[in-house]
């Protein structure tokens, strides 16, 4: 005896990319001996994902009828990239015993998006400290490449992690230090402007630059003078309460 209830899903393979949608047909008909509503069922998708153009149908034996499923998976970390197996369920309502499962395979393809940002935890001295967090916005778990950037390269960089891999939705933390060059030897000390360029691995998406601001001091701080000033002066007025 034939099955009263016959499905078809076409494609039942699926590609589709974070903020778009992909459709497939799901063709019913009711194979049986008398009148019947067939219904239609999604499992293995997320609600927000899926949409039936019909979720059941009224059908005389022999006919059939035609529902489009569309599927849209947010452009979010939350959609992780890979496969989602899904089934599609068609159930008579005359005998809900009669049921044809239909499996199908949604890919969703991996995006790249990033957020980054510094704090400065030492921002003046020999050597300053910065602390750049990254936030993985895409669907995929993701590589950095990190390097500081100063046109005048009088400035050495140095990361902890140097690669950092951040999960979807998920945030790491770099410590960045800054080292210049070289110091003035006198006078106020020396601001030195830079960038700190987050790359994502391989360079799929734009690379994000911070900003910060590192005060390099003098060799000699510039409180030495005065002191070295009083210090003459007390000496000479010394000198001359002596009779020199």
């Amino acid at each position: 005896m034939p099955d009263p209830v016959v499905a078809l899903l076409s494609p039942e393979r699926l590609q589709v990319n974070p903020g778009e949608q992909v459709k497939a047909v799901i063709q019913i008909t009711n194979a049986g001996a008398m009148l019947d509503i067939l219904s239609i069922q999604v499992d293995g998708l997320w609600d927000t994902w899926r949409t039936l153009s019909l979720h059941s149908a009224s059908l005389f034996p022999g006919d059939s009828a035609v529902s489009t499923l569309f599927i849209s998976p947010p452009r979010a970390s939350s959609a992780l990239a890979g496969p989602y197996p899904f089934t599609v369920r068609v159930q008579s309502q005359q005998d809900p015993s009669q049921e044809t499962a239909l499996p199908g395979a949604l890919e969703v393809a991996s995006f790249c998006d990033f957020k980054a940002d510094i704090a400065t935890v030492n921002g003046a001295g020999l050597v300053g400290v910065y602390n750049i967090g990254i936030e993985n916005t895409g669907n995929s778990a993701t590589s950095f490449n990190l390097s500081g950037e100063r046109p005048e390269g009088d400035c050495v960089f140095t990361f902890r992690p140097e690669y950092p891999r951040v999960l979807p939705g998920g945030r790491a933390e770099v410590v960045m230090s800054v080292q210049p060059r070289r110091r003035p030897w006198v006078f106020k000390g020396k601001p030195h402007r830079f960038g700190a360029k987050v790359t994502p691995d391989p360079a799929v998406a734009p690379a994000v630059v911070v900003t910060a601001q590192l005060q390099v001091l003098p060799k000699v701080p510039g409180w030495v003078f005065p002191v070295i000033g009083i210090g003459i002066a007390i000496g000479l007025a010394a000198w001359r309460g002596l009779g020199g």
